[in-house]
């Protein structure tokens, strides 16, 4: 069913990321099956011999980059090895999806997560702008280990098509989320003037945004009793 409506959608990104519209497509070379399984594989018997466990990669990936390193074992685990063994982990992006899922609810709701961002939308610019300040504190309460969010919202007629959305609208959302402060919620004209009194709102200068003609006049939502500093 392909339906067009006036609704104000949110893309949230982790700090370094990309967003949920614009995020990039997998390598030829990462072949079609690169995001399954999905869950742990069983745990590789270790052989009844001496054994050591480094740790080798310590890095935040973002979409599909290519990480390349130089290792050197030390001395206590220098072999000959009769196994070796890789073991991948990773949360961040599952923790987003899970914050994401948490905050959606009533009007709000969540459309998708993909990699390192996520899509909201709702008919009504104040619940949703309620919604992304709420997953920018969720995320910030996780701790130092998870990356801080950065959030753009537009307002505008989008199309449904499929369980997803398309349009300008969408593609509006997701450039202002590119270049939203860390830890902020960042608006368009628009739902700043669909809801002047729910939020306190701090003018910024115009930006251009790539794919959009005209410059866009921005507003940071914040709560009410948020300090302006913060």
């Amino acid at each position: 069913m392909r339906r067009t409506t006036l609704v104000a959608i949110v893309v949230v990104a982790l700090l370094g990321g990309g967003s949920a519209a614009h995020a990039a497509a997998p390598p030829a070379e990462f072949g079609t099956d690169w995001a399954d399984p999905r869950t742990a594989a069983p745990p590789v018997a270790v052989p009844p011999t001496h054994s050591c466990t480094e740790r080798i990669v310590d890095h935040q990936f973002v979409n599909f980059d290519v990480y390349t390193n130089t290792y050197t074992p030390p001395a206590a685990c220098a072999g000959p090895w009769a196994k070796v063994v890789l073991r991948l982990s990773g949360a961040v992006a599952g923790r987003l999806a899970t914050l994401a899922s948490e905050v959606a609810g009533g009007p709000v709701r969540l459309v998708k997560t993909i990699g390192d961002a996520a899509m909201l939308v709702c008919a009504e610019p104040d619940p949703l702008v309620d919604a992304a300040l709420a997953l920018v504190d969720a995320a910030d309460a996780e701790g130092e280990d998870f990356p801080q969010l950065h959030a753009g919202i537009a307002l505008g007629p989008a199309v449904s098509r499929g369980g997803d959305w398309y349009g300008h609208t969408v593609n509006v959302a997701s450039r202002v989320a590119a270049i939203a402060w860390p830890g902020s919620v960042l608006c368009d004209g628009a739902v700043q003037a669909a809801a002047p009194d729910a939020f306190r709102w701090s003018r910024t200068r115009e930006r251009r945004l790539k794919g959009v003609k005209q410059p866009v006049r921005l507003w940071r939502a914040r709560r009410p009793d948020q300090e302006a500093a913060t």
